[in-house]
């Protein structure tokens, strides 16, 4: 394992108790987690700065790529440092509106003033009226924006990657993963997430999407979402049914070290019983490169939405 610190490679010159790269598949960032024995306090003389200085894990092709450092922090003869793979520039809030732009016009937009190359999959270029940015942070503001159209966003070195999620899930399965052979696996079912619909009212402009799986819960309500006319009521009821359907069931599997496994993959699992069987998609996977594990969270790929 190497470890970068601003470019440069440390990995001899610090003693690591854990490293971990999480990888995920949108909605939170990726990240770095690093733990060192620090017995003399070096740390302190490297005096690492958030959002200035960088971190980087490489491992027989498992790459974090490029995050900047935002969470030192430090304890007798231990030193913590965390990174996450959010620019500074997406960060900050504005108050900014568009008008008559396409969806793949305003995430380059955003790329470009943040220093960042755009990268799409299958992405729908929808066509906006208005798009107005209501002052919040905004990756979180525009990761939302994607959430309405059924996509996810990820930042990954110096690209802002964007993918249309319903695509991504119906992608063949890349690899076959038995259960029998990781006895420390464990599934959830978190009914009460469930949601039979999602109707989003905006005035008198109203679209609504039931689930095509007659999933229980109840019609969610959304009054707060700009949509501005029926077709944007409909996309935006889908995507937020997605993404409330998508938490339902998780079934985590510890597992060798591997690069084979990567965020937003589909895999086939067999299992003792047939509830478990059959295509899941990769929404984490948990890297630990000392203790030499990998951890996958895995969610039903969702058909129909």
């Amino acid at each position: 394992m190497n470890l970068y610190y601003n470019g440069t490679d440390i990995t001899g010159n610090v003693d690591m108790r854990s490293a971990k790269y999480t990888d995920r598949a949108g909605t939170t960032a990726d990240s770095i987690d690093l733990v060192f024995n620090d017995p003399e306090g070096q740390w302190s003389v490297w005096n690492p700065q958030p959002d200035k200085d960088t971190l980087r894990l490489w491992h027989e092709g498992v790459d974090s790529g490029v995050m900047s450092i935002d969470r030192p922090m430090a304890r007798k003869g231990v030193f913590e440092l965390g990174a996450v793979s959010i620019p500074q520039e997406a960060r900050g809030g504005a108050f900014q509106v568009w008008e008559d732009i396409r969806f793949i016009e305003l995430l380059k937009d955003f790329a470009e003033r943040w220093g960042l190359k755009l990268k799409t999959y299958d992405l729908p270029d929808f066509c906006y009226q208005r798009v107005h940015h209501n002052g919040e942070p905004a990756l979180s503001w525009l990761a939302s924006r994607c959430m309405l159209e059924s996509c996810i966003l990820k930042v990954i070195d110096d690209a802002l990657v964007v993918v249309h999620v319903p695509a991504m899930e119906a992608k063949e399965a890349t690899a076959e993963i038995a259960l029998n052979d990781h006895p420390g696996w464990n599934y959830e079912s978190m009914s009460h997430l469930l949601c039979a619909g999602v109707r989003v009212v905006n005035g008198k402009i109203i679209g609504e999407f039931q689930t095509p799986d007659n999933c229980i819960g109840p019609i969610l309500v959304e009054n707060r979402i700009p949509a501005l006319s029926f077709g944007e009521a409909q996309r935006f009821a889908k995507g937020i049914a997605r993404a409330a359907n998508a938490r339902a069931h998780r079934l985590t599997i510890p597992i060798a070290l591997s690069e084979q496994y990567a965020a937003g993959q589909i895999v086939n699992v067999s299992a003792w019983g047939a509830m478990l069987n059959g295509r899941w998609f990769i929404a984490e996977c948990v890297h630990s490169f000392i203790d030499e594990k990998t951890t996958l969270a895995l969610r039903r790929p969702l058909e129909g939405y």
